[in-house]
């Protein structure tokens, strides 16, 4: 903070069966940061990724204690192929929690506070953009992560789909993002720190962030974390994927 190399923070690790256990935790990190690195001294914002809790209510206190914004991740948007791939997520929180504290956190403390992540590549493309359209017209923020076949395969395949399917995924996120104009304001600052023209692309922020700066009406307090990652993505598919989503 103090050289300026990074002006906000992202608190992500993994999820527990302890809800209450895991937010007392994100809680004593936010309030470390305010000790140790001051609130006031990190001019972007905090991003905390969280398991959707039992209660849409119990997110008010991690507001409380400091974060800007939150993300609740259904990652994929079709429920029998999230049953199939992700059952354990599906029996012990499942897609309506999720939706809960997702539109909770929008109506009560306002759009663009709640984000949630879709792994793009499990699911036909169709799906993702539905699901994200479905959060964008809710004030929600659909982050687009593109998966990285690695360790176990997923419904017995580790192949990722074709170019075409990326880039109906970006083309469809890019439509959706310029109807609902209030998501994408200033993503730039979130990426670069800096403000950027209508149409410029950037990457930057994180290893494999990109994205096209889209229309905004006016400056929006909080700006977007939407990403793209690629930095596991090995061959000809991904020089190409991240063609349709990076600069030159």
């Amino acid at each position: 903070m103090e050289e300026g190399c990074a002006d906000s923070i992202q608190l992500t690790g993994g999820s527990t069966f302890d809800v209450r256990a895991e937010y007392d935790h994100i809680e004593r990190i936010l309030d470390s940061l305010d000790q140790n690195v001051g609130r006031e001294r990190i001019r972007g914002e905090i991003l905390v990724y969280l398991t959707a809790p039992e209660s849409p209510e119990q997110v008010d206190r991690l507001f409380a204690a400091g974060a800007d914004r939150l993300s609740i991740s259904l990652e994929i948007w079709d429920e029998d192929l999230a049953r199939k791939i992700m059952p354990g997520k599906m029996k012990y929180t499942g897609r309506r929690r999720h939706l809960d504290a997702l539109e909770y956190i929008a109506a009560t403390h306002g759009p663009n506070r709640a984000c949630s992540n879709f792994i793009i590549g499990l699911e036909p493309a169709e799906s993702v953009l539905e699901g994200a359209e479905y959060l964008a017209s809710r004030g929600i923020v659909p982050i687009a992560s593109v998966w990285i076949p690695f360790g176990r395969p997923v419904l017995e395949s580790m192949k990722t789909p074709g170019l075409d399917y990326y880039r109906r995924v970006k083309t469809g996120l890019a439509a959706t993002y310029a109807k609902d104009r209030d998501l994408v304001r200033q993503w730039s600052r979130w990426v670069t720190g800096k403000e950027t023209k209508l149409g410029e692309k950037h990457s930057g922020g994180h290893a494999g962030a990109s994205a096209l700066i889209l229309p905004a009406r006016e400056p929006m307090r909080l700006p977007l974390p939407t990403r793209v990652h690629m930095m596991a993505i090995e061959g000809e598919v991904a020089a190409k994927i991240a063609a349709l989503f990076m600069p030159g």
